[in-house]
C-alpha cells in the first residue's frame, strides 16, 4: 500500500467508528496518521546505516528522564513504546516522557532501536522474552583470538529469560533460538558474556 492508500484506509475506519457510535477523537486521528506515515520508512535507509542514532536529539536531562522511564516499565513488565502509545491514542499524559510526543512524536519514536538505548544505558536496559538479538559463534566453538575475522554473528530471539546467582552476585541469563532452530543457552549476558550478544541494525 501507498501512502494515498493508507490514508484511504484509515478514512474508512474513522467513519465506521462514527457510525458505529464509537467517534475518535481529532488527536487521536491524528496519531494514527503520523503513525501511518512511518510506513514510509520503510524505504528510507534507517538510521544505524547512517551512524545516527535518535537519542542525540535528546538533552542529557531528556536522555535521562527517557532511561528512566524505559527501566520502570522494565520493571513492570511492559513495553516502553506500548506504553507511550496507548498514551497518545488515549489522550492521556506520558507523564516525565511526555515531551517525546510534544515534540519528536511516533516518527522519531519508530527510529529508536534496543542498540541506540544500550550506548547510553550503561546496562540498565534488559533483554526480555521476545528481544531479536545477535549471538557470536564464541559461545560455541573455541576462538583463538576473538577479535579476529573468525568470529561470526547470527541472528536468534530470546525465548526465557532466567537469572542465576553464586551467593553474592545475581546474573541475566536467557535462552535463543538461531533461525536454524538451535537453541543456546547464555548465562552472565550482563557480565563474562556480554561480549557475545548484542543488539541487531535494523
Amino acid at each position: 500500500m501507498d501512502q494515498g492508500e493508507i490514508k484511504q484506509a484509515l478514512e474508512n475506519a474513522f467513519n465506521q467508528c462514527e457510525q458505529a457510535g464509537y467517534p475518535l477523537e481529532e488527536i487521536q486521528k491524528q496519531i494514527l496518521l503520523q503513525i501511518s506515515e512511518l510506513a514510509q520508512l520503510q524505504t528510507a535507509p534507517p538510521l544505524a546505516n547512517t551512524g545516527m542514532n535518535p537519542l542525540d536529539d535528546l538533552t542529557p536531562a531528556e536522555r535521562q528522564r527517557l532511561l528512566e522511564h524505559i527501566h520502570h516499565c522494565e520493571r513492570e513488565g511492559l513495553d516502553w513504546k506500548i506504553c507511550l502509545l496507548n498514551d497518545w491514542l488515549a489522550g492521556n499524559s506520558s507523564g516525565m516522557v511526555q515531551f517525546i510526543r510534544d515534540r519528536y512524536g511516533p516518527t522519531w519514536l519508530e527510529q529508536v532501536h534496543p542498540f541506540h538505548l544500550a550506548a547510553y544505558s550503561d546496562g540498565r536496559i534488559k533483554v526480555k522474552l521476545g528481544d531479536r538479538l545477535e549471538v557470536s559463534n564464541t559461545l560455541w566453538e573455541w576462538i583463538p583470538d576473538p577479535q579476529a575475522q573468525e568470529r561470526e554473528w547470527y541472528a536468534c530471539r530470546v525465548i526465557r529469560v532466567f537469572e542465576s546467582s553464586d551467593g553474592d552476585r545475581t546474573y541475566l541469563n536467557c535462552t535463543v533460538r538461531l533461525e536454524n532452530g538451535s537453541e543456546y543457552d547464555i548465562y552472565g549476558m550482563d557480565d563474562w558474556n556480554h561480549y557475545n550478544w548484542r543488539w541487531p541494525s535494523p
